[in-house]
């Protein structure tokens, strides 16, 4: 006789089957590229005697001895799936999003909640964020776009190459030049010389070019701070 179970709400039970079914069908996502027809099986069907137990986050099996009583019938019924059906039904994969696993400053609560709800990537994230907002889910948001924000930053942090100075329409000019500068639109770089703010004229990936104010006496040792978005601070000695 088996005794001391814990209960459950059907809720979380369909919640934690469908985050297992979810994470099949990105497997054959992947699996689909390459094999045009995943499964060569037709109208097989598998009969189980097993014992379910949930624990509240993981559902386990243990299958029936002979003879046991009180064990549960599970039927499967297994077809096959193509290519085609694979990516009508599934988000392509993509070398540009950023998983929610890799997020590290994310808790493993919060990442839980995200994947009963189908979202694997911050680009799930963006899509569905306005809708979710709504529903009550208790997830902090906006928090959660800083974390997801800071740690996209932290995989592409600025890269300067070269800092010089230039004349131009009687405008003395700083220019940064490097990679993964200025990524946002939502946020032009501040800088600071000398704890003096200056004017940026243009701003890229490649290029910060800053317009050094008229009143600004550089002397041979100058500090320059930048704030390329609100992840990326640096500071530079710049010499004159």
């Amino acid at each position: 006789m088996r005794s001391n179970n814990q209960s459950w709400k059907l809720e979380t039970f369909i919640d934690t089957l469908t985050v297992e079914l979810d994470k099949v069908r990105e497997t054959l996502a992947v699996k689909a590229l390459n094999k045009p027809l995943t499964y060569s099986v037709k109208d097989v069907e598998l009969e189980l005697q097993i014992f379910p137990e949930f624990d509240g986050d993981d559902i386990r099996f243990l299958t029936a001895k002979p003879g046991q009583q009180g064990a549960s019938k599970v039927s499967l019924q297994l077809g096959s799936i193509t290519d085609r059906q694979v990516r009508e039904t599934s988000k392509a994969p993509s070398a540009n999003d950023i998983s929610i696993e890799e997020v590290e400053d994310i808790d493993q609560e919060t990442k839980k909640e995200l994947r009963k709800i189908g979202i694997t990537s911050v680009g799930d994230l963006k899509k569905t964020e306005p809708i979710l907002k709504k529903t009550g889910k208790p997830i902090n948001y906006n928090k959660l776009a800083n974390l997801i924000n800071r740690s996209r930053r932290d995989q592409h942090a600025p890269r300067i190459q070269k800092v010089s100075l230039s004349q131009a329409n009687n405008n003395r000019l700083l220019d940064i030049r490097g990679e993964y500068l200025a990524l946002s639109s939502d946020f032009t770089p501040v800088v600071k010389i000398n704890n003096k703010e200056a004017q940026v004229l243009e701003a890229s990936e490649e290029l910060v070019r800053v317009i050094i104010p008229q009143d600004q006496t550089l002397s041979q040792a100058n500090e320059v701070i930048i704030a390329f978005d609100p992840y990326a601070l640096y500071t530079l000695n710049l010499k004159n």
